[in-house]
């Protein structure tokens, strides 16, 4: 019985993915699986010692270094240690100890790794590479909603425009929407989200490309206004026509629902019928 459960627990962290899942089952003893398996169940370095599978080895220390924040279990690694490096400095909110990953690729996204967890965006400042260091702040700028982050963003104008693009949408702030610059149809997107949101056609008519139509034939039926239909194309003028008085008969036939000013004094007449707007 007792083999069976620590099968399945084997099983589970594999799929899991906290065990090494690359290597084939014949190269790996029953004894080195048996001891990774109790190292960390009890986080006992010493057992990692009995392993003799590399991968297995390097594994079970990474795991156990992570789990206790003890980075010199780093050190202890037959093979590339960086990335145990890398977990164990997010997990301590200690960005000191990117500073000691030579691989430049590597210390970058420690940096990232550390600067994203805790939402520090001076710690991009630290990254190398253009891209990755965009890809930073604007993880940090859509997760705090500060657009004054976004604008750290240089390189990558489709990083720095969905920076933007998120914040505008989440703090449902348009003044946003016009710092996107390199993206003239999701600044358009942008708008058209907003407009929907708080039924605006000012923000409609911000639109250049060839939703600004459909915006305003939506947020014009929303709101009862048929003298915005006016200035749509005829066939989309009478569609946002019809709507509207198709609403406010639907209105009328619920007494508990006030009457917006529209269907009152323009779409009703006194006997309950529509009347014709042309």
């Amino acid at each position: 019985m007792r083999k069976e459960i620590l099968a399945l627990i084997a099983i589970f962290l594999v799929l899991s993915g906290c065990a090494p899942n690359n290597i084939a089952e014949d190269e790996v003893s029953k004894e080195d699986r048996s001891s990774w398996i109790q190292s960390q169940r009890s986080t006992d370095k010493l057992l990692c010692d009995k392993i003799q599978n590399n991968n297995f080895h390097d594994n079970c220390l990474e795991n156990i270094a992570v789990n206790t924040k003890d980075i010199s279990l780093c050190d202890k690694m037959f093979g590339i240690k960086e990335f145990c490096i890398s977990n164990v400095a997010r997990k301590l909110n200690s960005p000191v100890f990117c500073e000691d990953i030579v691989d430049d690729y590597r210390k970058d996204n420690c940096f990232r790794g550390v600067a994203v967890d805790y939402k520090d965006a001076y710690l991009c400042s630290k990254i190398a590479s253009e891209k990755t260091r965009d890809g930073c702040y604007k993880e940090i700028g859509i997760a705090e909603r500060d657009a004054t982050i976004c604008e750290s963003v240089e390189e990558d104008a489709d990083a720095r425009d969905n920076c933007f693009y998120s914040v505008a949408i989440y703090t449902q702030e348009p003044i946003h929407c016009s710092s996107i610059e390199g993206d003239d149809e999701l600044k358009d997107t942008c708008y058209f989200v907003l407009a929907r949101i708080f039924s605006d056609l000012t923000l409609c008519k911000k639109i250049l490309g060839e939703d600004k139509n459909d915006c305003t034939k939506q947020v014009a039926v929303w709101n009862y206004d048929l003298d915005s239909c006016e200035g749509l194309p005829e066939d989309l003028r009478d569609r946002c026509v019809d709507e509207i008085l198709s609403n406010c008969v639907n209105k009328r036939k619920n007494t508990l629902e006030a009457l917006p000013y529209y269907c009152q004094e323009n779409v009703m007449t006194p006997g309950g019928s529509p009347t014709s707007y042309t």
